[in-house]
């Protein structure tokens, strides 16, 4: 797959650094686009044939794709995107965490305020995310929100309130402290499809209901910076891998996708 490798600017980089966010419009070509569609189609005929597939009330998760489909790991190592990740996370290489297919459909409730972070088995706040729209993404359909600057608050204590609180702002903000409340102001990103987000994995944020006839589908490229390692906490990707805690998160299973020494790649 030939892809451009035209870094991101530099106003870029300082835009996710001071927001934890940013959005690259047309990250995918058309063809791209298409070509990668038309593989997760393949990919996904058969729900959870050898890779973790789980529905829930939010969304439908197809997770780790990759490790099935030819062609889907093409995609998923697509060295512009990776790329990105690693100059946005000011690290010499990146790794793949994991992927996930997610489809919002018609009727899902809300994709609760969160961080990726605390659903991770982590001890650094390295890694990074980048969500792919596979289609025209609205606010109707559950576009993303997020909040700016949130990737500098630390680890918020999720799992201390039900899930029907933090659906909400007002719930989000008993977790945060006291002088940063006045800061949440959500920002709504809505994407062509072939675009894409770069966040944090500490910025907080949320989609809305699918509240069209159509699915909402979009792709995850969660990646990590070097040095990452394993907290112990249970997690579908590491919980068969038997890793101890402290333990560098590296191997087979999550190959270096960019690195500042090109001979690195996998």
């Amino acid at each position: 797959m030939a892809v451009s490798l035209e870094p991101i600017t530099q106003a870029q980089i300082q835009a996710y650094q001071a927001n934890g966010i940013i959005q690259v419009d047309d990250a995918l070509t058309p063809t791209e686009l298409s070509d990668f569609r038309a593989a997760l189609a393949e990919a996904t005929d058969q729900p959870g044939l050898n890779y973790t597939y789980r529905v829930g009330e939010q969304y439908t998760q197809h997770v780790n794709v990759w490790t099935t489909h030819p062609a889907v790991r093409r995609h998923v190592s697509n060295r512009k995107l990776a790329e990105i990740a690693r100059q946005l996370s000011q690290s010499p290489r990146v790794r793949l965490w994991h992927d996930q297919l997610i489809v919002k459909m018609p009727g899902n409730r809300p994709s609760s305020w969160h961080q990726d972070l605390t659903l991770w088995p982590m001890i650094e706040s390295g890694p990074l995310t980048c969500w792919i729209a596979l289609v025209d993404v609205t606010v109707e359909m559950g576009c993303m929100s997020f909040i700016p600057g949130s990737h500098c608050w630390g680890r918020l204590a999720f799992g201390t309130l039900p899930v029907d609180v933090t659906d909400t702002l007002e719930g989000v903000r008993l977790l945060i402290p006291e002088d940063k409340r006045d800061q949440v102001r959500p920002v709504t990103f809505e994407l062509k499809a072939g675009s894409c987000t770069f966040h944090n994995c500490l910025t907080l944020h949320y989609a809305s209901p699918n509240r069209t006839a159509l699915p909402r589908l979009g792709f995850i490229i969660n990646y990590m910076p070097e040095g990452i390692t394993f907290s112990g906490k249970k997690h579908v990707t590491t919980d068969p891998l038997s890793l101890s805690v402290g333990q560098p998160i590296a191997g087979e299973l999550f190959p270096i996708l960019a690195s500042a020494d090109p001979r690195e790649i996998a």
